[in-house]
C-alpha cells in the first residue's frame, strides 16, 4: 500500500516538475547564421501585424507577418507562425524583423533558439549576403545583427528596445500571475490527492 502511495504522490508532482525542468533548460547556443539558414524551410524580412495569445498556452503566440522580402522559401503576402516566449517577449506590432521560419507538422514555429533581429538596412544585407554566399558571412552568429549596426541604427535600436521592454515587462507580470496561480493549484492538489487516496485504501483495507 505504501508504494502504490508513494507512486501516486510523485505523479502528483510531475506537472511542478515540468515547470523546474523548463526553467533549467533555459538555454542555447548562438547558432551560425549560415546553418541557422540551411536548417530553416523560411527566412524572411517582415513586419508585424498581429499578435495573439490563446488561453491553453499563453507562452506561444501566434504572430503575424506582413512578407517584405523573403530570402528563403515560396512565401509572400502574410505568414502566421507560432511563437516560443518562454524566455522573452517577442515581437511587437507595427515593427519589422528577420526570422528564421521552421515547418511542423501542425503549423509554422520560430524556434526560440533561432536568430530574430529587427530589421534594419545593414541586418537585411547581411541576411541578403548569407542567402547567396558561401563566404565568412555564413559562419557568423547573431552578434553579427548588432556588431553590424550604424550609430543611427544603434540609437534606434536602443529607442525601439526601451519601447519593448515596456511591453516585455507587462506580460511577465501578467504571465507571472497566471504562473503563480497554476502552481498554487497543483501544490493544492498534492495535498488533496493523498488524502484521496488514503480514503480509498483505508476503505478497501475495511
Amino acid at each position: 500500500m505504501k508504494t502504490k502511495f508513494l507512486i501516486i504522490f510523485l505523479i502528483a508532482l510531475l506537472p511542478l516538475f515540468g515547470f523546474i525542468n523548463n526553467a533549467q533548460a533555459l538555454s542555447c547556443a548562438l547558432p551560425q547564421l549560415g546553418t541557422e539558414y540551411d536548417n530553416s524551410d523560411y527566412v524572411l524580412h517582415g513586419k508585424v501585424l498581429d499578435k495573439n495569445y490563446y488561453a491553453w498556452d499563453s507562452r506561444m503566440p501566434v504572430v503575424t507577418f506582413e512578407v517584405l522580402e523573403s530570402f528563403k522559401g515560396d512565401t509572400s503576402g502574410q505568414i502566421s507562425v507560432s511563437v516560443n516566449e518562454n524566455w522573452d517577449y517577442k515581437f511587437e506590432n507595427g515593427f519589422e524583423y528577420v526570422i528564421f521560419v521552421q515547418k511542423t507538422e501542425s503549423s509554422l514555429e520560430i524556434d526560440q533558439c533561432s536568430p530574430e533581429f529587427l530589421a534594419f538596412p545593414s541586418v537585411v544585407e547581411i541576411i541578403r549576403q548569407v542567402s547567396i554566399s558561401e563566404g565568412d558571412m555564413r559562419s557568423a552568429t547573431s552578434n553579427i545583427f548588432y556588431e553590424s549596426l550604424t550609430e543611427q541604427e544603434k540609437l534606434e535600436f536602443e529607442s525601439i528596445n526601451n519601447l519593448i521592454q515596456e511591453k516585455r515587462v507587462e506580460r511577465w507580470d501578467s504571465g507571472s500571475i497566471q504562473m503563480q496561480l497554476t502552481i498554487i493549484a497543483f501544490l493544492l492538489l498534492i495535498p488533496i490527492t493523498g488524502v484521496s487516496v488514503f480514503v480509498i485504501f483505508r476503505r478497501k483495507k475495511k
